[in-house]
């Protein structure tokens, strides 16, 4: 009872025309009374304040139209099906109420509810017919999240920046359930020259660049431009597919680059990057790399300064090429705004996720390696014939499948403290196994699998990703990082090498180790250094 007091001291207190617009001042007094009714029930509101809300006038219906955003909010959650059902048919016979305020609030609430193609043609004819801007913003808003072809048809033949935009979020919305694909092998013609990005953390440039240089698909296709910290940039020399720049393992994003647009004072820079964005060559480029509607999703690179909102891109290559839809939801290509002194860059690039060079990956296992880097450690320990490889902390294996996929191994050993690990692993190896490996799993401590199942000299490299104590707690880090080289040293045989990430200086180096190779690399957050030892 005492609640119902304060609704109607509240309802009092919100005294309004029936057909102004919201003000500050009108909105508080609704946004309380809003907050006191979500602490109500389902049935609480639709037996007691939707009766109460029917039997008012039009200026008490709305001055309480919090009532139907409460409804479609606490019955949209938590009531039954026939209760939202019901609540569902309340708010339809809303969108003929005489109020435009009423209309608008039923409007905002159906999308919470369902909304049929009854409903759709309803709210189409109050956007066509708006008795205000804000009923047809409303309206143009409601389809966005409830409309289909004829909501799409409809909005084009109606004035406003809106109507455009959500005409691209309904077609967005229709082309995710007809499904999408990037079409990784097909061949790109007709772009000789074109620069090509491969992104990578920091410090593992150098791998990329070794695998440019070194893969056969790569060299056949590009060449390379520059290193600098965290890219490697390509130019390429003739037809390529997405699954030719894949045969590189240690990058993290590509970008195709689209070009520059120079920055002049009192030009429309939105209107000139929207230009070659919905350009014809970026258009076909678009759809011969991908299988279904072409969506993207526009964004400011991590180091660039905004210099216009991305809304306002996506509007204006709407408007210039319909065909390219902005999906901030699911796409799968990101356009990439990189800002530079003078400049913006232009950058498309396809989303790799889940990453098609790693199918093998199943589970989860906590604080697994960044798989790049389990690419670049497997490269810095090479790989020659009939090798025995160890990885006294596996996880996930991936540093084992990474040294696989080289070639040349015949047996690998993983060893973990956990075993739930392990079988993730065992997954992940039988998965990524083009030819039989023989394999070894062992739960246990690194220093007892080095001590009991180990022999001296058997192992030709050990390589790992440690923990480092930042995602799992470390007591002694300098102490368990100079026991694993001491494992080290008795496990492999001369000419064997030890590869892991190091974030501490000055350790310990046993005799019969050396240290040929240490270079810094970013590990999300904080730098190590990617080391390797040989045995003499």
């Amino acid at each position: 009872m005492r609640v119902c007091g304060n609704l109607s001291a509240l309802c009092k207190s919100n005294l309004m025309p029936a057909n102004s617009e919201d003000s500050s001042a009108d909105k508080a007094p609704s946004h309380r009374l809003y907050r006191e009714l979500r602490q109500m029930s389902a049935e609480q509101l639709w037996q007691h304040e939707v009766p109460r809300f029917n039997r008012g006038s039009a200026r008490e219906r709305v001055q309480r139209v919090a009532v139907i955003r409460a409804v479609a909010a606490v019955v949209g959650e938590k009531g039954d099906s026939e209760l939202r059902l019901a609540a569902r048919e309340w708010v339809r016979s809303l969108l003929s109420d005489p109020e435009e305020k009423v209309r608008r609030y039923a409007m905002n609430a159906l999308p919470k509810l369902g909304g049929s193609a009854e409903d759709e043609q309803r709210v189409i004819r109050l956007a066509a017919r708006p008795t205000s801007e804000l009923e047809r913003r409303q309206a143009s808003k409601t389809l966005g999240l409830i409309g289909g072809g004829a909501a799409v048809q409809a909005l084009a033949a109606i004035s406003g920046a809106d109507s455009a935009m959500t005409r691209q979020k309904i077609e967005a919305r229709l082309a995710r359930g007809r499904g999408a694909a990037l079409r990784l092998e097909a061949r790109l013609a007709g772009w000789r020259g074109m620069e090509v990005s491969l992104y990578s953390r920091q410090g593992l440039e150098e791998w990329v660049a070794d695998e440019v240089k070194s893969e056969r698909i790569l060299r056949r296709c590009s060449r390379l431009l520059r290193v600098s910290p965290g890219e490697c940039r390509l130019a390429m020399t003739g037809a390529f597919s997405l699954a030719d720049l894949l045969q590189s393992r240690c990058f993290e994003m590509l970008g195709i680059h689209l070009g520059a647009i120079p920055i002049r004072p009192g030009e429309d820079l939105v209107g000139r990057v929207a230009e070659l964005v919905a350009s014809s060559p970026v258009e076909a480029l678009l759809r011969s790399a991908t299988e279904g509607a072409l969506r993207y999703r526009a964004s400011w690179g991590p180091d660039a300064r905004s210099k216009f909102s991305v809304g306002q891109l996506a509007e204006a290559v709407f408007q210039r090429n319909p065909r390219l839809l902005n999906d901030s939801k699911q796409s799968l290509w990101n356009l990439v705004l990189r800002g530079s002194p003078g400049q913006v860059w232009v950058e498309l690039a396809p989303k790799l996720v889940p990453d098609p060079r790693r199918p093998f990956r199943s589970g989860y296992v906590p604080a697994a390696s960044h798989p790049p880097l389990a690419s670049a450690l497997a490269r810095l320990a090479g790989a020659a014939e009939a090798e025995t490889v160890w990885d006294p902390f596996c996880g996930s294996g991936l540093e084992l499948i990474e040294c696989v996929l080289l070639g040349g191994v015949k047996r690998v050993v993983g060893s973990d403290l956990k075993p739930e690990a392990l079988d993730v692993a065992r997954r992940n190896l039988e998965a990524a196994q083009g030819r039989p490996v023989q394999t070894e799993l062992i739960a246990g401590d690194f220093r007892e699998v080095a001590a009991r199942e180990l022999r001296p000299e058997s192992v030709d490299v050990v390589i790992t990703n440690p923990p480092l104590g930042m995602r799992v707690r470390v007591d002694d880090l300098r102490g368990l990082l100079a026991e694993l080289l001491a494992a080290a040293a008795v496990v492999l045989r001369p000419g064997g090498r030890l590869v892991f990430p190091n974030p501490v200086r000055g350790l310990p180096i046993p005799a019969g180790l050396e240290l040929d190779h240490s270079r810094p690399v970013d590990m999300g957050g904080f730098r190590c250094h990617l080391e390797r030892y040989w045995k003499r």
